[in-house]
């Protein structure tokens, strides 16, 4: 099968990495033959032949010389290192990163499905990741086509009009498409479906059944911040709405996953004021914070930090900073959490700074009643099938 790119590794590249990109459709290739990549990936300082007109990548997974040129990215991790460099791979302008390895299988089980025509949803509270994961899937699907439909602030009174005209630009008739692309098929992207009421779903049903002739060509993809499978059980979801996704993709939340608090936080504050350090402490303090908002409460946490002045006349961020900013944004949540000990020191002004939008953060097997399946990092399981509700029918 095709690589989605070939990337040649430096020699201070980990035995292991060639292991990891090739798990997500990547091909590494020798130093010796830079010319037949797409890109290069140097490591921890190294100076590799820069004469190929080949790009480069520069990639820090130990301390490295202060007279080095910057890296590009900054992480022990193998598998953060992977994500990386698939990011780039795929010319995604913001990565997906990941130090989980249980995150990591997700993101390789995404890949190669998505290689394939199988129809996704991908699950997970606000903020854990989900845009970051399906612009990898846009990316890796190479369709010419994408239709977005944006359900959170969806409009119930247009609802007919809007998913009318996402259906024809599908079937190759609305005026905004490209001359041939319709005929290769196309995506509908359902951002946040599990927010569409119940008479949405129908319209949206009705829409598609009203032109057939792109049923065998469409693709679906969608995010939830709730399980299909539990709102279709309770009588909020309509099953055969429910049944256009064949696999469902879980991101579990930032407090299951240490590592990624640990090496995120590195990395928004790298961009953010590379200036700056977070002291052992302060990580410590970070990965007992259940964090909520996930992966977006996180980078904007570490967006104030960054800015505003520390408890302390020097360039690391401590325990104390951390706290306060936490007291400061939010007042009365870090009393709920007992691993933060001893009481934090009186906050300082919040910031009238916001932090930017959404991080990168940074996902099957089609069972007999074509029902979604629930992949996890460690099983997959079928979803409940649908209630005999006469609302439904």
């Amino acid at each position: 099968m095709e690589p989605f790119a070939r990337i040649a590794l430096g020699r201070g590249a980990p035995a292991e990495l060639a292991h990891r990109l090739a798990a997500i459709g990547l091909e590494s290739v020798p130093e010796r033959n830079w010319h037949l990549a797409d890109f290069a990936v140097e490591f921890d300082g190294e100076v590799g032949q820069r004469n190929t007109g080949v790009p480069i990548a520069r990639i820090a997974m130990r301390a490295i010389p202060n007279d080095a040129l910057p890296a590009d990215f900054a992480s022990p991790s193998v598998h953060a290192v992977a994500c990386f460099i698939l990011s780039r791979a795929l010319c995604l302008s913001a990565p997906f990163l990941t130090a989980e390895a249980s995150v990591f299988e997700v993101v390789r089980s995404v890949l190669t499905l998505t290689r394939g025509p199988a129809r996704l949803v991908i699950e997970g509270e606000t903020g854990v990741g989900k845009q970051a994961l399906i612009r990898i899937v846009l990316a890796a699907a190479g369709t010419g086509q994408i239709v977005r439909v944006d359900c959170a602030s969806f409009d119930e009174a247009s609802a007919d009009k809007e998913f009318s005209a996402a259906i024809k630009v599908l079937a190759g008739t609305g005026s905004d498409v490209i001359s041939g692309e319709a005929a290769h098929g196309g995506i509908l992207f359902l951002n946040r479906v599990d927010e569409l009421p119940l008479s949405a779903q129908r319209r949206l049903l009705n829409g598609i059944h009203s032109a057939p002739v792109i049923r065998p060509r469409i693709r679906y993809l969608a995010t939830s911040t709730q399980p299909l499978g539990d709102l279709m059980a309770r009588g909020l979801f309509v099953p055969e709405l429910h049944n256009l996704f064949e696999v469902a993709v879980a991101l579990s939340p930032l407090r299951e996953r240490p590592a990624d608090v640990a090496m995120l936080a590195s990395y928004f504050l790298r961009n953010t004021n590379p200036a700056l350090a977070l002291s052992g402490g302060a990580l410590k303090t970070l990965t007992d914070y259940p964090f909520p908002g996930n992966v977006r409460e996180l980078q904007n946490l570490i967006t104030r930090l960054a800015i505003v002045p520390l408890a302390s006349e020097n360039t690391v961020i401590g325990r104390p900073d951390i706290l306060g900013q936490l007291v400061a944004s939010s007042t009365g949540r870090l009393r709920s959490v007992p691993q933060m000990g001893r009481t934090a020191p009186r906050a300082r002004p919040r910031s009238n700074v916001v932090g930017p939008p959404a991080a990168a953060g940074p996902a099957g097997t089609r069972n007999k009643e074509n029902s979604p399946l629930r992949l996890t990092p460690s099983t997959v399981r079928r979803p409940p099938k649908p209630p005999n509700d006469p609302r439904l029918s």
